[in-house]
């Protein structure tokens, strides 16, 4: 909430843990990255005192003299294919693992996904000949039908990151994702998405401004209400109390968690049935934690990616070296996503343990290196997020409601 005498947090929470003794040993449990795209928030965050540093190589920012780990830049990643596990240089490297009809087809889909992109502008998406079309189907179906991917699972698994939404990709509109991938300028589900860390650990900086805000900000504090009187002010109403403002700002919430507020007046029906189609996916983020980076020493970068359909790596989306920029402790951190998530939920803490050492040792090999403990967070059962990364659109939903979507996606309030 912006402007009124008093702030709420209406917000997702961040939830970082220190496995050491100085901010530098932050493991976060929330959202972490800056892609480099993020102008104004690196600009506020450098203006706020921050740095940023970039795995693997722990090169900070501007500066020439940050610790490097061993292998420094040859560090190999692992990638588990129909046939096994690999070491490639890089993640683009994992195509030279096709065979060499499966690499033909992908090239052909990457070509054609990149014409359609191009073809669904950010501000006007239905300009797209294809536009209902695509909003009819899945991304599932659209990587299996329109693309042609259907019998080659490794392909139809590189392009999935392009939907970086956490659910099955049947669940997800592939308009929706065209038009995303347009509107990040191609930075979604690239190498520059999730690429800056900010040194201190991403609740650094709101933490320092809170200190700022002082006594005008109010954490904790369960909006239940928004009302606006006859003289244009607001009632926010809250589990602390009723705070009365000029402007109310709504921000940082789910659709759901919007649609528990009452409004008065209440939503215009489009904008509030828009808000009931546009779902949250679901994701744990699993992090394990040794006291050193041990992989480092085998030459591995920590970095996973799996391109099978067999168990068990099919609970686990991806997993990468989580370290904090200390080194003081080696944190490797899976994420398991929509279905694959939902499917890990239903195994016990330590059935979840086996599975996700199993992974490792498949991966990385056997190791002796004790595992200190485990950190996870499930997204859907933060009571102020009800979900993660992002809301997504079903097939269908945004050819119906394109004029409320649109009022959002241009910033404006959904009052």
């Amino acid at each position: 909430m912006g402007c009124p005498s008093k702030f709420s947090k209406l917000g997702n929470e961040l939830a970082d843990e220190v496995v050491g003794q100085t901010p530098d040993d932050v493991v976060e449990m929330g959202g972490e990255w800056l892609a480099t795209g993020h102008h104004e928030a690196l600009r506020l965050f450098k203006e706020l005192g921050f740095e940023f540093f970039h795995r693997p190589f722990n090169t900070l920012s501007g500066v020439n003299n940050a610790t490097t780990p061993p292998c420094r830049g040859a560090c190999s990643v692992r990638v588990r294919s129909e046939d096994g596990w690999h070491s490639v240089s890089s993640p683009d490297a994992a195509v030279k693992l096709f065979p060499q009809e499966e690499r033909q087809a992908l090239q052909k889909a990457q070509d054609e996904m990149s014409k359609e992109v191009k073809n669904t502008p950010c501000h006007a998406p239905f300009s797209n000949p294809n536009a209902s079309l695509w909003d009819s189907l899945s991304y599932d179906a659209f990587l299996k039908m329109a693309l042609g991917l259907q019998h080659y699972p490794m392909a139809y698994n590189t392009l999935y990151d392009k939907a970086d939404d956490a659910e099955a990709l049947n669940q997800i509109s592939a308009l929706f994702v065209l038009w995303q991938l347009n509107c990040s300028g191609g930075v979604e589900g690239s190498g520059e998405e999730d690429y800056w860390r900010v040194r201190g650990g991403s609740q650094a900086p709101a933490i320092r401004m809170a200190a700022q805000l002082g006594g005008d900000l109010q954490l904790g504090a369960h909006v239940t209400a928004i009302h606006r009187r006859a003289n244009s002010l607001y009632e926010v109403h809250s589990s602390k109390g009723v705070v009365v403002a000029k402007h109310v700002i709504v921000a940082g919430l789910t659709p759901s968690l919007i649609s528990a507020i009452d409004f008065q007046p209440p939503l215009d029906g489009a904008m509030d049935q828009l808000l009931e189609r546009m779902p949250v996916g679901t994701t744990m983020k699993y992090s394990m934690v040794y006291e050193k980076p041990w992989w480092r020493e085998r030459g591995y970068l920590g970095k996973m990616i799996f391109l099978n359909t067999s168990a068990p790596s099919n609970y686990v989306h991806n997993c990468f070296d989580n370290s904090p920029y200390s080194w003081s402790r080696g944190v490797l951190t899976c994420f398991t996503e929509g279905a694959q998530n939902r499917a890990f939920l239903r195994l016990t803490d330590s059935e979840q343990k086996a599975v996700m050492q199993n992974i490792l040792a498949e991966a990385l090999g056997p190791t002796e290196e004790k595992m200190i403990e485990v950190l996870s967070k499930n997204w859907a059962d933060d009571e102020y997020a009800r979900g993660g990364y992002n809301i997504f659109f079903p097939p269908g939903v945004l050819s119906s409601f394109w004029p409320a979507a649109q009022r959002i996606y241009e910033q404006r309030l959904v009052g």
